[in-house]
């Protein structure tokens, strides 16, 4: 399954990074959740609300629905857009997916207002996006 030591360490930083930052904001948050015809998907941000200019984390669990016809999610992309102003953020995000599990960091809401986040989630080729809306102060 992993070809070097290296990657099996990596596996298991995220996943503690995961579990510190979901056992944490469990108790300050709930999970929120957003879900298409081709993916369920349940988040946490950090921190809890996100504010205007301030890097931000979003921690989360993925799911391909039946429709997408996917065994094994590859990769995930996030981005967010500010639909009343037609802007995106100053920022690109980084994404690591373990298995189900992402982590996105690097998000900056620059403005304070209506944001639409968005995650890419690619497989086989195939690139399924999944939106929901979020109010930055």
């Amino acid at each position: 399954m992993f070809s070097t030591r290296a990657q099996v360490y990596k596996v298991f930083a995220l996943l503690g990074a995961l579990c510190a930052t979901t056992l944490q904001s469990t108790a300050e948050q709930e999970w929120g959740r957003a879900e298409n015809d081709y993916i369920k998907l349940a988040y946490l941000w950090d921190p809890a609300a996100p504010v205007a200019n301030e890097l931000v984390s979003l921690y989360g669990s993925v799911i391909a629905k039946e429709q997408f016809a996917c065994s094994q999610i590859e990769t995930v992309a996030a981005s967010a857009q500010m639909p009343q102003h037609g802007h995106g953020m100053a920022t690109q995000a980084e994404a690591t997916l373990t298995g189900h599990s992402f982590i996105v960091q690097g998000l900056y809401f620059q403005m304070p207002g209506e944001w639409s986040v968005a995650i890419d989630v690619f497989c086989k080729g195939r690139v399924r996006r999944i939106e929901w809306e979020l109010s930055v102060n």
